[in-house]
């Protein structure tokens, strides 16, 4: 059974709440009182649920525990973020940004004070904290569909290569199928990757067709580690105990999450683990490595 819509009330500065769009994102339908022109290709007529969805409820604190305080990378900048949760949900304060508070379901968000930057941390932590309290995590991965119509997981930490390795291997014939966050949950037949989530970074021919299922089994997931010296690239299959660790470490937005919603994301973490082949594959960060990076990757596709 899907999860039911989120309200995002965006209008700060506003009472009423009129929806004038609804978006479908990774699985999660959002009604917005706002016309989100980043989200059009994601856009759906929601009809009578739309209007139903009535005003949200006022922000209900205190939030006592700080979950996150600190520095933080919100679109391409680097601005301080303060999450705190209570019984009532979050609360997420971000300097240049705003405050915004999302109910303890993910069922409703409110921009209670809206500043320049807003709309990056709407897309960013606030999106990601929705769809992760509906069991929908984000990787920071780029992934490629493998020859058996599965999807394979690029991870690492920035600057590893990861979008690198992904244009190469688009290149060698291979389609592309996320850059930079990959959403992830659990399906029927296991982990899934849910494919229509904007891929910001990525060409409009390249985004996820309307048409096409929105979700494939994911095959296995490859975290990239940059190394030092000359030894070429090394891929060694992972531990179920080392890939739940790693999935957890590459995992969009994890620092914001509050106890209850952490414990249920080291299970999904687990299960991920458990259930697909998790590798590393360290190298050193040159480019004159590229080919041999994909020819590996590509075999890899190719058995899956």
């Amino acid at each position: 059974m899907p999860p039911a819509p989120t309200v995002l009330h965006l209008r700060s500065r506003s009472s009423a709440f009129r929806p004038l769009a609804a978006y479908s994102l990774a699985g999660r339908l959002l009604i917005c009182d706002r016309r989100l022109t980043e989200l059009a290709a994601f856009r759906v007529d929601a009809g009578a649920l739309a209007r139903r969805s009535g005003v949200p409820r006022a922000p209900a604190g205190p939030f006592p525990e700080v979950c996150f305080r600190g520095p933080a990378r919100v679109g391409d900048r680097e601005l301080e973020v303060c999450c705190r949760h209570g019984p009532g949900g979050y609360l997420l304060e971000v300097a240049a940004a705003g405050r915004f508070w999302l109910a303890a379901d993910g069922g409703q968000l409110c921009c209670l004070e809206e500043a320049e930057l807003a709309r990056a941390v709407l897309l960013g932590p606030c999106l990601a904290l929705i769809l992760a309290l509906g069991g929908v995590f984000g990787l920071h991965a780029s992934a490629v569909d493998t020859a058996g119509g599965r999807v394979l997981a690029l991870c690492g930490l920035s600057g590893a290569g990861k979008s690198t390795l992904a244009r190469r291997l688009r290149d060698a014939g291979w389609r592309r199928r996320a850059d930079d966050l990959l959403p992830l949950a659990g399906g029927p037949r296991g982990p899934e990757a849910r494919l229509r989530f904007p891929q910001f970074s990525l060409p409009r021919e390249q985004q996820a067709d309307p048409a096409e299922p929105p979700a494939a089994p994911l095959a296995a997931v490859v975290c990239l580690t940059p190394t030092e010296g000359e030894p070429g690239p090394e891929l060694r299959r992972l531990t179920p105990r080392q890939g739940a660790v790693a999935v957890a470490r590459h995992t969009v937005a994890s620092r914001l999450f509050a106890p209850p919603l952490a414990r249920r994301h080291l299970d999904f973490c687990a299960g991920v683990a458990a259930a697909v082949p998790l590798y590393e594959l360290a190298y050193p960060q040159r480019l004159d490595q590229l080919d041999r990076l994909a020819a590996m990757v590509g075999d890899l596709l190719r058995g899956s």
